[in-house]
């Protein structure tokens, strides 16, 4: 009848059945007649143009999306199927608002059905894979294959780079001065002594131009 109320108490399950589209089994709930006696995880499912659904669900990961999954019959008794809600995804606080309907003429929840919760989560469960155990008990450890010796490569033989010839630069900083040029010693004293030879000889020859 329009208007007549159910319930259904959900029960949070171990969360380790994935179908084919990745969502995760969190709860399941049978429905009974009569309004919700709890605010958490208890839903009600009023009769209309087909059926409302209205509640809260907690126990949830923040930005789980819930879908239910709820039988149905017609007005005429015999089993029609079932029919998904989204809700809205849960909060920060893992609880999720449900105020949802479905509108088809005719159908009514079915008494006593089993509902299921469903949540799309944003971190997807990972298969368990139990750690790899070697022969020698470690667990973890990586072993060889049985008769492949790895080649032993040969030593490495140090290879002698020789002094470059290129000349030293300067540090980076440091300033640039050109070389000045050493005169040894002997031969400055050669070239000064041959310039006054050469001096007294001009002196001499013009004092005996002078003369004559």
């Amino acid at each position: 009848n329009s208007g007549a109320i159910c319930h259904v108490v959900l029960v949070p399950g171990p969360g380790l059945l994935i179908d084919s589209m990745g969502r995760l089994l969190v709860a399941t709930g049978l429905i009974s007649s009569g309004p919700c006696t709890v605010a958490i995880n208890c839903l009600n499912l009023t009769t209309t143009t087909g059926f409302t659904v209205q509640g809260q669900i907690g126990n949830l990961d923040p930005a789980d999306i819930p879908v239910l999954r709820i039988p149905i019959t017609s007005v005429a008794g015999p089993l029609s199927g079932i029919r998904e809600v989204q809700c809205a995804s849960a909060d920060s606080t893992g609880t999720a608002i449900c105020n949802a309907a479905v509108v088809e003429s005719g159908l009514v929840v079915q008494f006593n059905g089993s509902v299921e919760l469903w949540v799309v989560r944003a971190t997807a469960p990972r298969t368990p894979v139990p750690p790899t155990t070697s022969p020698g008990g470690i667990p973890g450890a990586i072993m060889p294959p049985v008769g492949i010796v790895a080649p032993l490569l040969p030593p490495i033989v140090p290879v002698a780079v020789p002094p470059s010839s290129s000349p030293a630069m300067p540090p980076v900083g440091a300033a640039y001065s050109p070389e000045v040029p050493v005169i040894p010693e002997a031969e400055s004293l050669q070239l000064v002594g041959g310039a006054l030879l050469i001096l007294g000889t001009l002196l001499g020859l013009r004092y005996l131009r002078r003369r004559h």
